[in-house]
């Protein structure tokens, strides 16, 4: 969750391309409330809760757009300022 929080913290026009961004943003945002669901029904014990919450397929996008982001090496390298 705070790894989100600091990545929404970084204005998307300053991106490459501002609309993977924000996408890049809302899958992440997306994948922290799919985990807080598993986690919450898996400690409920709830058989049908923890079904639904790793029902496959649930959150089901591509990957961030690392390379359209600039964002496709595994180095500082790859940063601009």
């Amino acid at each position: 969750m705070q790894t989100v929080d600091d990545l929404e913290s970084v204005d998307a026009a300053s991106a490459s391309d501002p609309g993977a961004w924000t996408a890049t943003l809302e899958a992440a945002r997306e994948r922290v409330g799919i985990s807080g669901d598993r986690a919450a029904a898996a400690e409920s014990g709830d058989q049908a809760a923890i079904a639904e919450a790793f029902e496959i397929g649930r959150g089901d996008h591509p990957g961030p757009a690392f390379a359209e982001l600039g964002l496709e090496q595994r180095s500082c390298a790859g940063l601009q300022f």
